[in-house]
């Protein structure tokens, strides 16, 4: 693995294919659905993390869209699957590309403790009506520290460091996505929160209540209140701060045969 890139391309690699795409058809319908409930028709549109398109119907959103681009760290990948009037654009976290020159533990804490991040992007200063952020928070820097150094414990040195320079980049991300929002701009995003086995009690319990959004609240709180802040949750919470809000559901997501992510998906304006 030589890069930052590489890992994500990789990892949109693992999640295409038709039994991908029959899998998260549900899903996709109900967040393509989400997001046009109060999107702005003929506007220009911004997907971030867009990846290899395929968590939302992206001809729905492109088709009531006067213009359309899709960004993701994996150019690549996008370039890939998409044409005619979609453009693609490449996202930039700045020094975290770095890490694949460290040469050992060491050197991974030092870079991680001092890593001074810049979001950087070939979209320009360009600005949008319609902002779609799909999932991206829980995949910064501590997977791809995970991936290079095997070996590395959850409740190592290492990991606190990865975690608190993700932090940095979640907070640096969304001000940049924020300011890409033009006068009356509606932005949406979904990000997953938890991950459960489809065979544990407490994701049955979770299953029968995905619906009523004040019992889902009253779970996350609990569940935060025991075990802390996920890079998803903290994501996600970050950017509603800095939202009027509209409207949020809860979602599950069946990302594999095993696995199954709860979601949450929030709409609203922009506001500094």
């Amino acid at each position: 693995m030589h890069s930052i890139r590489d890992f994500y391309r990789e990892l949109n690699l693992s999640v295409s294919g038709e039994e991908v795409r029959k899998r998260w058809e549900a899903f996709r319908k109900d967040v393509t659905g989400f997001v046009m409930d109060g999107f702005i028709k003929d506007g220009v549109t911004v997907v971030i993390g867009a990846g290899n398109m395929n968590d939302i119907d992206f001809k729905t959103i492109a088709d009531a869209s006067a213009n359309i681009v899709l960004a993701d760290i994996d150019a690549k990948t996008l370039s890939e699957n998409s044409s005619g009037r979609i453009e693609t654009a490449e996202i930039d976290f700045g020094c975290i590309d770095g890490i694949n020159q460290v040469k050992n533990i060491k050197e991974l804490l030092e870079f991680l403790r001092t890593g001074s991040p810049g979001v950087r992007s070939s979209i320009g200063e360009r600005v949008f009506d319609n902002i779609i952020v799909s999932p991206f928070y829980t995949q910064l820097v501590l997977p791809w520290v995970f991936a290079m150094f095997p070996d590395i414990q959850p409740t190592s040195e290492i990991t606190g460091a990865a975690l608190e320079l993700a932090g940095k980049i979640i907070r640096q991300s969304n001000e940049y996505i924020r300011k890409m929002a033009a006068d009356g701009c509606r932005l949406c995003l979904w990000t997953d929160i938890l991950e459960y086995d489809a065979n544990d009690p407490a994701f049955t319990d979770i299953k029968n209540n995905i619906a009523d959004s004040s019992w889902m609240d009253t779970f996350l709180e609990q569940y935060t209140n025991e075990f802390g802040y996920g890079l998803g949750t903290y994501g996600h919470l970050e950017m509603e701060e800095h939202l009027v809000e509209t409207d949020y559901k809860w979602l599950i997501w069946p990302f594999d045969k095993d696995r199954r992510l709860i979601v949450k998906i929030t709409s609203g304006f922009p506001v500094e």
